[in-house]
């Protein structure tokens, strides 16, 4: 962007002495009514990574327990229907549907007692479609789990429904 001397900002290379870009003590009218703003802060590349891919912290941490455990992830976030399956994971013919629950601070309890019954049901729903959709996958073990994260510590708690409703 290039303004007139006049308006007592200009670009380093338009002065005829070469002298630098420099502040100002204050824009011009123009400038202030045009609401020029500085350049939007950049984010990281794990920051855009992660919300290109919708994953947060604590799934990708349970994803990487998983893994680190032999397990394959098949999906991450996957979205059927109106519901949500955090993680869907295979280590042979077990097949595990997991519910991933992350708190960063310690007040308010462990991250697995926000897992209701409501929450249940969408898990459970959401498997059902999910199987369907899947029937290659019809013949392994299907197990469902709920894994907590909080600082410094991950919990896996096997859950138990029937999938027929």
């Amino acid at each position: 962007m290039r303004l007139l001397l006049s308006c007592g900002v200009h670009h380093a290379r338009s002065h005829p002495r070469g002298a630098g870009a420099r502040a100002v003590r204050s824009a011009s009218p123009l400038v202030q009514r045009q609401g020029v703003r500085g350049r939007p802060r950049r984010r990281g590349r794990r920051a855009q990574r992660a919300s290109r891919s919708g994953v947060n912290a604590g799934e990708r941490r349970a994803a990487r327990h998983y893994r680190l455990r032999g397990w394959r992830v098949l999906a991450a976030n996957v979205r059927v229907g109106r519901d949500e399956l955090d993680l869907i994971v295979r280590r042979g013919r077990a097949l595990r549907i997991v519910e991933v629950k992350e708190k960063t601070g310690e007040g308010f309890g462990h991250p697995l007692e926000m897992i209701d019954r409501r929450k249940l049901e969408h898990v459970r729903r959401a498997s059902v479609r999910w199987l369907a959709a899947h029937p290659e996958l019809a013949a392994l073990d299907v197990g469902f789990e709920a894994v907590g994260v909080s600082p410094g510590r991950l919990t896996r708690v096997p859950l138990t429904f029937d999938l027929d409703p």
